[in-house]
C-alpha cells in the first residue's frame, strides 16, 4: 500500500496534537487545589503537585523519594495501603478518604477523592 502524502502533515499534526495537550494535563495538574501525586511501586512519591505545599504546608521536593504512608494519620495507613494496591492493580477507585497527617502545621487534614493509576509492570 503507498503511502499517502497527506501522511508527515498527519503524524507532525498529531504528534503536536498530543505535546499540546499533556502541556494542558501539566497546567491542570500544577494548578491544581487538589492534591494529585504519583507513587512508585514502593509507595514512594514520584511527583507532588504545588497544592502539598498550600494544603499541607511541603515543598514538593521534601516529598519526592519519601513513602506516602509517612504522612497518612495511623488509622489511616492500612486502607491506603490497600487502596493503593488496587490502583497499581488497575483498579480505580473513587470516593477513596483518607486522613493526612499535616506534620508541619500539626493539623489533620480529611482527603477524598478519585485514585487511579496505571497497572504496574511486572
Amino acid at each position: 500500500m503507498d503511502k499517502s502524502p497527506l501522511q508527515p502533515l498527519l503524524v507532525e499534526n498529531a504528534e503536536e496534537f498530543l505535546k499540546r495537550m499533556l502541556e494542558r494535563e501539566r497546567m491542570m495538574i500544577e494548578n491544581s487545589i487538589n492534591l494529585i501525586c504519583s507513587v512508585d511501586r514502593e509507595g514512594r512519591f514520584v511527583t507532588v503537585n504545588p497544592a502539598y505545599l498550600k494544603v499541607l504546608g511541603y515543598h514538593p521536593e521534601e516529598l519526592i523519594g519519601r513513602l506516602f504512608v509517612n504522612y497518612v494519620a495511623p488509622e489511616d495507613v492500612q486502607r491506603s495501603v490497600e487502596a493503593a494496591a488496587k490502583v497499581m492493580a488497575g483498579d480505580g477507585i473513587t470516593g477513596f478518604e483518607k486522613t493526612a497527617a499535616r506534620i508541619k502545621t500539626a493539623s489533620p487534614f480529611i482527603s477524598s477523592g478519585l485514585l487511579t493509576g496505571r497497572k504496574a509492570n511486572s
